[in-house]
Order: C-alpha cells, then sequence, then structure tokens
C-alpha cells in the first residue's frame, strides 16, 4: 500500500499517521467494544484512503519570483495585532512568569473572549503563508531576511505561550510539507526525526504547562511527561459510549463556523461548539458550558 506511492509526505500517509497518533490510547487503556470497533472502522477508511493516495508533483506549476519587500510588510503587519494583544495580557497578568502559570486554566481564562482566540490563530496562517512566500521569493535580501525572522519570533511567542501544542505544531507541519513540495523532498532520516522531536514536545509541552501552571518546573523528570494528547480521541468515544443519551445535533455545531467569532454579550443565543455541545450533553455540564479545548476537535 504505502509503497505504491514513495513520497514519504503523501496527504494519505499524513492524515494515517496523524489519526493513529490522536487514537493511540486505544492500545494501552480497557476501552470498549464500540471505542474499538470506530477505532478499526476509522482506520480501514484510511488504509484506503492511502492506497488511493497519488504522488503530487508541484513543481511544474510553481516557480521562485521576485517577490516585493512590501508584501513581506504587510504580512508583518498582520502579525502585530495578536502580538499586541498578547503583550497586554502578559502586562495584566503580571509579567510572563505569571501568564504562563495560568496556562493550564486557559479554558477559563477565555471563556466568554472566543475573539482573542480568533485573533492568536491568525497568526498561524500569516505565518504559513509568509513561509510559502519566503520560499519562493528568488531574491531574499537582508531587509527580506530580517522580517521573516522578526515574524518567525513573532509566531514562536504567540503560539508558545497559547498554551495550546497543536497551535505550534500544525503550522511548522504544514511549512515541513510545503518544504517538501516546493523545494526539495525530505528523506526518511528527516522524517523520523521531525517526528521524534514532535512527539517529545507533545508529551514536554503539555507537562510543563500543567505541572508550571499552578506550582512550579523546577523538578524535571520523563515520569512528568504528559500523554494525554494520545488520549484525545479515545476518551471522548468512551464517554460516548458509557452514555445512554442520544441527542443528536443533525450538523448544527457547524454552524458555529460562522458565529463562534461573534462575543455571546452581542449574540447570547448563538450555537454551541462541538467542545462546547460535548461538555453540556454528555459530561453533565461539569465545567460550566466551558469545553475541554481539545474536545472542540470533535
Amino acid at each position: 500500500m504505502f509503497f505504491l506511492n514513495k513520497d514519504l509526505l503523501s496527504p494519505g500517509k499524513i492524515l494515517f499517521v496523524f489519526t493513529f497518533l490522536f487514537y493511540l490510547g486505544v492500545f494501552v487503556g480497557d476501552v470498549s467494544d464500540l471505542t474499538v470497533f470506530a477505532y478499526l472502522f476509522l482506520m480501514v477508511a484510511l488504509l484506503i484512503v492511502a492506497f488511493i493516495d497519488s504522488g503530487v508533483e508541484c513543481g511544474a506549476y510553481v516557480s521562485k519570483q521576485d517577490v516585493p519587500v512590501a508584501k513581506y510588510a504587510v504580512l508583518l503587519l498582520l502579525l502585530l495585532p495578536a502580538l499586541f494583544l498578547k503583550i497586554k495580557m502578559v502586562i495584566d497578568e503580571g509579567g510572563i512568569v505569571a501568564y504562563i502559570m495560568t496556562l493550564a486554566f486557559r479554558v477559563v481564562e477565555f471563556e466568554g473572549r472566543g475573539w482573542i482566540l480568533v485573533v492568536f490563530s491568525s497568526v498561524q496562517v500569516f505565518y504559513v503563508y509568509l513561509c510559502y512566500v519566503f520560499m519562493l521569493d528568488s531574491r531574499k535580501g537582508a531587509l527580506k531576511i530580517f522580517i521573516f525572522l522578526l515574524s518567525t519570533g513573532i509566531f514562536l511567542f504567540v503560539c508558545f505561550t497559547s498554551g495550546s501544542r497543536s497551535s505550534l505544531l500544525m503550522p511548522l507541519v504544514t511549512i515541513l510539507v510545503m518544504r517538501h513540495y516546493l523545494l526539495r523532498r525530505i528523506n526518511m532520516v528527516t522524517v523520523v526525526g521531525c517526528s521524534c522531536l514532535f512527539l517529545f514536545f507533545i508529551a514536554f509541552y503539555g507537562a510543563f504547562r500543567n505541572d508550571f501552571g499552578g506550582s512550579d518546573f523546577s523538578e524535571f523528570s520523563l515520569a512528568k511527561l504528559n500523554y494525554s494528547h494520545f488520549y484525545y480521541g479515545t476518551n471522548p468515544l468512551e464517554i460516548l459510549a458509557d452514555s445512554n443519551i442520544n441527542d443528536p445535533l443533525l450538523g448544527a455545531t457547524y454552524a458555529t463556523l460562522l458565529t463562534n467569532f461573534i462575543p455571546r454579550a452581542i449574540y447570547p443565543g448563538k450555537p454551541d461548539t462541538g467542545g462546547l455541545v460535548f461538555t453540556k450533553i454528555y459530561t453533565g455540564d461539569q465545567w460550566g458550558a466551558c469545553p475541554i479545548w481539545r474536545l472542540a476537535l470533535l
């Protein structure tokens, strides 16, 4: 199957590996038959996708060109609102250390302020596009390189202090894939090395965020590494399997794509996101209508 297409980063392979890791907890804990069935059904479907997956050749569709400095400047300016907002929040908390200590409670901190998450998420989009522009720029002068490095610093600062592992890793994976298709194919050693670094960061940052938030992180050990990310797929399935509630929303949560950025102070009756619906209906609203952030992926 995987050998029909030699492309190591083909979409089918990436989706297969991501899903495998997302539901990795199915191999560790004592899960229900329904969870196992759902997992096997999903993985078989992805195997079929990977089997029919075809190679992608982008080189014939893109060409390098001289990108004006003004384009770099505009993208840098688009990153500044998130930077200034983040700096204000850090100052309001009393400094960077105090702010980092609140990351474990970010779900409560951002309650009713979804627009802030939208502003921070925009950094990922603008930075990935900047990397695309930088890769295809045939003339990289000192000013362009300076703007790119400054933008990289803004991206790392905003995303690392977000408390979300995916906000940092997903753009980096996207950039890695772009480099693979636009510049030079990445070999197996690089793929394995980057994968190991990403997996370690997932476990380390989870421990750093949760352990430092509210206490300290003075004594680090491998035992503190946080592997909850690998249960984000199985835990909701287990909750659904143990529940007797049958209340389908029939796709209504997708409407939040259009309404999520509107503050509830303006639109109190706006539809709930998937994470809110899940915690309200299937967990007895034990978080007071505050979603487990990751469950929003449902």
